[in-house]
């Protein structure tokens, strides 16, 4: 069973945090860290943008990988939300153990 980190942005904290309830309320998230404010600089439609974001790091399980970008989804204000996932290359096995018993 292999552990990954799920990154997106949103707007404001408030849908942040909406999102994160949603994601461990559904079983597919054991543990999310949000930080509130982040500056991105980004292009888009051609032109340079500057924001404050606030950034989800979402701990979960390859399996669940689907729906967690379904539920950021259906909770981002954003018409192209931030979808990366990074492997977990390494983790300690208590906490590989507590995702397991908290997911599954």
């Amino acid at each position: 069973m292999t552990g990954i980190l799920v990154q997106t942005t949103f707007a404001t904290i408030s849908d942040a945090k909406q999102c994160a309830h949603a994601l461990v309320s559904a079983k597919v998230a054991a543990c999310i860290a949000i930080q509130p404010t982040i500056q991105s600089v980004y292009l888009w439609n051609g032109n340079i943008e500057e924001e404050n974001e606030c950034k989800l790091e979402i701990k979960t399980l390859a399996q669940f990988q689907s729906d967690v970008y379904s539920i950021i989804r259906s909770h981002s204000s954003y018409d192209c939300p931030q979808l990366i996932t990074l492997p977990i290359t390494h983790i300690s096995e208590d906490y590989l153990e507590w995702m397991k018993q908290e997911l599954l």
